[in-house]
């Protein structure tokens, strides 16, 4: 194969730029060798025009499906159709509940290439209806990719997915380039946000979200506490006002109210990294764990409850703590333990990032897809 192989993401919208599938795709198409490969965007509840999608560095296509709206899915599918007849590609890789359920067909019925299905999540709030309308549709798919062994079986379970049809590749984040983490950094960080060297700072990504496990945090806060009256929780991301309202009221009932801190300033999330001494997950389920992966890299030693691919991704008493999930009196133990020994904490941190350079690079991400395109790209010619 001398020719560039052509990628189309087929997604369900690009509104949220953050979101894991927006990041995942972001990153790929900018990485992989474009003496190699070419890359397409299409998302199917954006609208035509959208400009969205202009932090990608490959072209972007809308499909305009809204859901609910009278002929709105045969209008989408319609303009997936003239896409795939008007610009040919090897392979399609399809996100997403949306893209699947409405899309996948249409790949099928049109597409005469590789058709790939990329999950990432544990299914969370699939309705009985949902589940069905996506086991029709992966009769459309070739290869299943997911990051973890925790994905792959949520798939077989729920999906019926064959375990041959699915492919493992591990989760990726982008490294980077922090200051050195040294006493002198850290106070300076701490400072611009107006805390003291002494104030202790806990990082918890995605706090609003629904896979975390507030109460359980609430309670691991409230064990620690008295240990450390000065320690500060950062809840970072955004979500529903009502969550957080709820989740205050429920931290000044508990008298901890003080040691938090909300964060939904996504600008500022890597000050809060090189002014944190750990980072923690607390969550009822996983899958791609982009909130680790970033503490990692930043070099922060992490404590997480062992769901999904958690404890897949740290190395338990090398890089970070795995602890049960709903299990508050040993989260707080761990934070502890880390909280209190200035070395273990260094080390962990300096292990972490060496963890995610080796193995969770985007770099490294990208040459695993890359000779994963190739590979079934070259097993389909063979097999004509």
């Amino acid at each position: 194969m001398t020719q560039r192989l052509r990628i189309v993401y087929l997604i369900d919208s690009l509104c949220d730029s953050e979101g894991t599938t927006v990041m995942h795709v972001r990153r790929l198409s900018r990485l992989l060798n474009r003496h190699e490969f070419t890359s397409r965007v299409v998302a199917m509840c954006d609208e035509p025009g959208d400009s969205r999608g202009s932090g990608l560095t490959c072209p972007v296509d809308a499909l305009g499906y809204k859901p609910g709206h009278p002929f709105a899915i045969v209008r989408a599918r319609l303009r997936l159709q003239r896409l795939l007849r008007t610009q040919p590609c090897d392979v399609v890789t399809v996100y997403d509940r949306v893209a699947r359920m409405t899309g996948l067909p249409v790949v099928h019925s049109v597409h005469r290439g590789i058709c790939v299905v990329n999950t990432r999540d544990m299914g969370h709030g699939m309705t009985p209806d949902d589940l069905e309308r996506l086991r029709r549709a992966n009769e459309a798919a070739h290869r299943f990719v997911t990051t973890s062994s925790a994905v792959a079986a949520r798939l077989m379970r729920q999906e019926k997915v064959f375990r041959d049809w699915i492919d493992i590749i591990p989760p990726a984040t982008t490294i980077v380039p922090y200051p050195a983490r040294t006493p002198e950094s850290m106070q300076s960080a701490k400072h611009s946000f107006g805390l003291s060297q002494e104030q202790r700072v806990i990082l918890l990504d995605d706090a609003l979200g629904p896979a975390t496990d507030r109460t359980c945090f609430l309670e691991a806060v409230k064990h620690l506490s008295p240990h450390h009256p000065h320690a500060r929780f950062v809840l970072m991301g955004k979500g529903p006002l009502e969550i957080r309202n709820a989740l205050t009221s429920e931290a000044q009932r508990m008298g901890i109210a003080d040691h938090l801190l909300f964060v939904d300033d996504p600008g500022m999330r890597n000050t809060w990294m090189l002014a944190a001494d750990a980072g923690i997950t607390v969550s009822h389920y996983e899958g791609a764990a982009d909130a680790l992966l970033r503490f990692m890299a930043a070099g922060l030693p992490v404590v997480t409850t062992a769901t999904g691919d958690n404890p897949e991704t740290v190395h338990h008493g090398l890089t970070g703590y795995v602890v049960e999930p709903c299990e508050a009196d040993a989260l707080a133990m761990r934070l502890h333990l880390l909280l209190a020994g200035g070395d273990l904490a260094r080390e962990f941190g300096d292990a972490a990032r060496q963890s995610v350079e080796e193995e969770f690079s985007d770099e490294l991400e990208a040459k695993r897809y890359s000779d994963y395109y190739r590979a079934i790209v070259w097993s389909q010619i063979s097999d004509q």
